[in-house]
């Protein structure tokens, strides 16, 4: 009997383990294709959790174990980053974190816009300086005026006839638009070329007025990391959203990490007959290159947010003399990656030791204008203002920016009357906060290894050692739903090589200059 029943028993068991497994994989293509165009996952920053990656780095985070094994993080640095792996795409992907706060004073969240330079958009979750404000305020969409005296009855209305720029202050918000213009400015009559070494990407300011706009950097590619290093040179028009003019100059064909430099190349840019009034000029692109001269008409030239100060290894065997930078920010921030260039720098006469490498050592200044004193060079720069090569070159067209630091006593020093911002406050449960960013995915860069790179940031944290807890983080990722019409074609989809990135080039993104695994 046995041996008329066993072929049966095979056939049974070889149909139910077929069934089973193509149960299994329909069951997570259906998952990993998401009919309702809905996927939400959540992580307590400690145990696996789908899609999502452990935090890194991760001594910037001290667990605690709470009642009912309830598990918190403690932010004891920033930034603090979390990486999201969408089995498909989506349109728009929510970032929802619920934390409780004892004293931080600025909380922001953010994702990689640019992958070329590291750059991320933030958005502002919290502040407590803002929020403990009672200006009366006017608000159209994304935008808020804070205002000392009820002077403006609508957005549209402060924008028409702005006050001066130098009573107006700006939290997560651009003044571009606003007027700006130098009395008594006369142009150059001729180029001039500045000697200056500078490593990576950077974000420059300009005045134009009776003269072409003209820039030429002499490039060169130092092929430290693998990979294409293409440079990018942008023109933004000040409160235009869209490039003037851009050009690109392409990889060296070197994509090695075999430290052969290249030849110097030039990529420039130069616009005839610009209209008077203020420019940007984002050069975008690796850390493998560095400017080695920089060519231009202007007259003015300052660098927002961070000058890197590049070393001279490949390009001049002759000693170096100390680098002197102008500035007029209230904190500046130096790191080096280096052993070899760990030293003494001078900030508004005081001395600062970069005595570690890889570690932010950041002095707050009384204000002002005043030079900072590099002995050696391989040094990143990061500050609040803008930064020049020589009192000449500087000027600052930047509204007054709302900093971690900044405080109410501040503000009536500087004579703001004013607070253009892009900031709605956290919802309040109890002793819970909840912060929710939305990111248009379309507009989001991925790592090498494809994934979508978010941000925990606490500017300050590690010096002021406020107490902020991370409970967890959910990511919301929405799509319109999909059909059984169109089921196998997004299947095909997930087994389709992902075309390259376009590179996006973003004039208003915040680099940490940290590199991640």
């Amino acid at each position: 009997m046995s041996r008329n029943t066993h072929p049966f028993f095979t056939f049974v068991i070889t149909l139910l383990a077929a069934c089973g497994t193509v149960g299994v994989v329909l069951f997570l293509l259906f998952r990993m294709v998401v009919f309702t165009g809905l996927l939400t996952t959540a992580s307590d920053l400690s145990r696996p959790a789908p899609f999502i990656s452990e935090p890194k780095p991760s001594d910037r985070l001290k667990e605690y174990i709470q009642a009912e094994h309830e598990v918190t993080h403690q932010l004891i640095g920033s930034p603090v980053y979390v990486d999201l792996t969408p089995p498909s795409d989506f349109s728009a992907i929510d970032m929802i974190v619920h934390y409780t706060n004892a004293g931080q004073r600025v909380v922001e969240l953010g994702a990689l816009s640019s992958s070329l330079d590291e750059q991320f958009v933030l958005k502002a979750v919290e502040n407590s300086l803002l929020d403990g404000l009672s200006w009366p305020r006017v608000a159209s969409g994304e935008l808020t005026v804070l205002q000392r005296t009820h002077n403006y009855t609508s957005l549209d209305e402060f924008f028409r006839r702005p006050p001066a720029r130098s009573r107006i202050a700006t939290f997560h918000a651009s003044a571009d638009g606003l007027p700006f213009h130098i009395p008594n400015y006369a142009p150059l009559d001729k180029d001039r070329t500045v000697a200056i070494s500078l490593r990576g990407s950077h974000r420059m300011l300009t005045y134009v007025k009776d003269e072409p706009l003209s820039f030429s950097f002499s490039v060169q590619d130092m092929n430290r990391q693998e990979g294409a290093d293409p440079v990018f040179v942008s023109v933004y028009r000040d409160g235009v959203d869209t490039p003037m003019t851009r050009v690109i100059l392409q990889d060296d064909g070197n994509t090695r990490d075999d430290q052969r430099s290249s030849s110097l190349r030039t990529i420039a840019v130069f616009v005839p007959n610009p209209e008077p009034g203020l420019y940007k000029i984002e050069f975008t692109t690796t850390a493998d290159v560095f400017i080695r001269t920089l060519t231009t008409r202007q007259k003015k030239l300052v660098f927002e947010d961070h000058v890197y100060a590049g070393d001279h290894v490949g390009y001049s065997a002759e000693e170096i003399p100390p680098l002197v930078i102008w500035t007029d920010g209230k904190q500046v921030s130096a790191r080096t990656a280096h052993p070899e260039s760990l030293q003494t720098i001078v900030v508004d006469k005081k001395s600062v030791q970069v005595n570690q490498v890889n570690t932010d050592f950041v002095t707050l200044t009384d204000g002002g204008f005043f030079p900072v004193t590099l002995p050696k060079r391989d040094l990143l720069l990061l500050g609040d203002r803008v930064f020049a090569f020589s009192a000449d070159e500087w000027f600052d067209p930047l509204p007054y920016p709302i900093e971690w630091f900044t405080s109410k006593e501040d503000l009536d020093r500087a004579g703001i009357d004013y607070i253009l911002m892009a900031y709605e406050p956290p919802a309040v449960h109890g002793a819970t906060k909840t912060a929710i960013a939305v990111f248009d995915q379309k507009k989001l860069a991925r790592t090498k290894d494809g994934a979508f790179r978010f941000v925990i940031a606490a500017p300050g944290i590690a010096d002021t050692h406020e107490d902020l807890q991370i409970k967890d983080v959910t990511f919301t990722m929405r799509r319109s739903s999909i059909s059984l019409q169109n089921f196998w074609q997004e299947v095909s989809a997930l087994f389709t090589k992902r075309a390259e990135p376009v590179v996006q080039v973003i004039s208003n993104g915040t680099s940490y200059g940290e590199s991640l695994p």
